[in-house]
């Protein structure tokens, strides 16, 4: 597992994403960011 710990609020809203693209586009920043700092910032953009 690249971040061992995840925040609860990053994990609830991952549990209630459906859309696959959504996901997809998640997961390749999460691959790519130096982070969870960073992640959670796109993440943040991704859902607004």
């Amino acid at each position: 597992m690249r971040f061992e710990i995840i925040p609860r609020s990053i994990l609830s809203v991952l549990n209630e994403i459906s859309d696959p693209l959504t996901l997809k586009s998640l997961l390749k920043k999460a691959v790519t960011v130096k982070s969870l700092d960073e992640f959670g910032q796109i993440f943040d953009l991704v859902m607004k």
